[in-house]
C-alpha cells in the first residue's frame, strides 16, 4: 500500500498462465482495486444515555471506511487518523423525545483532551419530535491519533441517542 499526500492506492499484481499454451510464461496485469481519500461513516444503534454524564458513543454501524479508520468491535467509539492531516469532522445526533432538562450536547474529544467541536442544544418541547443537533470541525491529527464523539444530556433519567445517529471524518488536507 502506498499513501501519498493522504491518498490510499492498493496495486495488486496478478499472475496467469494460459492452460492452453505449455509455452506461454505468466502474464502480470496491475490492477487497482481501491483508490480514496481516508474517510469513514459510522452510525450507532440506539443508546443508552445517563442523565449529567457525559458518555462516549459507541459506534457500532459503518455506511463505508476507506483508509481503515474505524471498527466496530474494538475500541467503536474511535476514529483513527491514518495519516497525517486536517481531518473533517461531524456529527448528526438524534435524541428521543423528551422535554424534560435544559440541554443536550455532542462534542469530539482526543484522549484525555477538551472538547474540539461542540453543539449545545435546548431539547424540543414536544412530546413527539426528536432533538436532533449537528456538530462539525476540523482538527489536526497525526497518523494513529484519534478522536472519539461524546454527548451530554439533563432530563433527571436516561435518554435514548435514536438509531442511525451518524457520525463522519475525512482527510481533507495535510497539515502535521
Amino acid at each position: 500500500m502506498r499513501v501519498h499526500s493522504g491518498v490510499f492506492s492498493l496495486l495488486v499484481l496478478t499472475g496467469c498462465v494460459d492452460a492452453n499454451d505449455p509455452d506461454a510464461g505468466p502474464k502480470e496485469d496491475l490492477q487497482l482495486q481501491t483508490t480514496g481519500t481516508p474517510t469513514v461513516g459510522a452510525s450507532t444503534t440506539e443508546l443508552t444515555i445517563p442523565s449529567g454524564v457525559v458518555t462516549k458513543i459507541s459506534l457500532a454501524g459503518e455506511s463505508w471506511d476507506v483508509g481503515g479508520m474505524h471498527s466496530t468491535t474494538s475500541n467503536p467509539s474511535r476514529l483513527i487518523a491514518p495519516v497525517d492531516g486536517i481531518y473533517q469532522v461531524s456529527a448528526t445526533i438524534s435524541w428521543r423525545a423528551s422535554s424534560a432538562g435544559t440541554q443536550r450536547y455532542v462534542t469530539f474529544r482526543k484522549p484525555g483532551g477538551s472538547d474540539l467541536a461542540l453543539s449545545q442544544v435546548a431539547p424540543v418541547k414536544s412530546p413527539s419530535y426528536f432533538t436532533t443537533q449537528v456538530v462539525s470541525a476540523h482538527v489536526k491529527l497525526a497518523a494513529g491519533e484519534y478522536i472519539e464523539p461524546y454527548v451530554f444530556q439533563d432530563t433527571g433519567a436516561s435518554l435514548n441517542v435514536v438509531v442511525g445517529s451518524h457520525v463522519e471524518m475525512a482527510w481533507i488536507a495535510a497539515g502535521i
